[in-house]
């Protein structure tokens, strides 16, 4: 239901105190940083009653002071190699150093240096930081994402907990689904002992507008949308 409203989320496994014993029960996470909460607010909160309609209107009251938050991962997230170069340059138009200026911006300063690890800022934390740097170049690279609608996923036939560990240890900046038994793989001609490193880029329509080996650009990607 949430995903025909157009809000990602995921759902998890949980045990529960309940009644002096244990239970097994359910969350729904919302994704997608502060617009989700605020379109979940704008199409759910008026159908929440009593201390439910409450709980969700201070949570979104919240975010307007969570700078901690910045740039942490969802699937709406614009990968560092495609934002990092003009994030760079516009920060340090405003600040001494890029240690300084992500500090004042609450940015973590991994995503800025050139370094191997990967990461990721959101959409909407790439809109703010065009905003408050002035950076014109931003705001185009937002305007470029936002026309494109392109949100990430990686596949692999490990166990749901392996990804776990690997998200967290990698700092991934997007979800990994379980292909059990290959069977994706096998769609897309990347099965085998080893699953072939594989990037597929699809349409809203379904329709297949790349398909690579390896691990190309995400400027390449992006340009077989033209």
């Amino acid at each position: 239901m949430l995903l025909k409203l157009g809000i990602p989320s995921t759902i998890h496994r949980k045990i529960f105190a309940y009644r002096g014993g244990r239970r097994v029960g359910y969350t729904v996470n919302l994704i997608g940083g502060r617009r989700a909460y605020v379109r979940f607010d704008e199409l759910v909160g008026p159908h929440l009653v009593g201390a439910k309609r409450a709980a969700l209107a201070a949570l979104r009251a919240s975010y307007a002071s969570t700078r901690t938050l910045l740039a942490r991962g969802t699937v709406d997230v614009v990968p560092a190699d495609l934002c990092r170069e003009p994030l760079r340059e516009a920060i340090l138009k405003r600040f001494s150093t890029l240690k300084a200026g992500c500090r004042a911006l609450g940015l973590a300063y991994r995503l800025v240096a050139r370094d191997r690890r990967r990461g990721g800022l959101r959409r909407d934390t790439v809109e703010y930081l065009a905003d408050r740097l002035e950076a014109p170049a931003l705001h185009a690279l937002v305007d470029r994402l936002k026309a494109n609608n392109v949100q990430v996923y990686g596949i692999n036939p490990q166990s749901a907990h392996s990804h776990a560990d690997f998200r967290q240890k990698q700092k991934l900046p997007f979800p990994l689904l379980v292909d059990q038994g290959q069977r994706l793989a096998k769609l897309y001609h990347a099965n085998g002992p080893f699953v072939k490193r594989t990037v597929y880029l699809i349409d809203i329509d379904g329709k297949i507008r790349l398909g690579r080996r390896g691990a190309p650009s995400p400027d390449e990607v992006l340009a077989a949308l033209r």
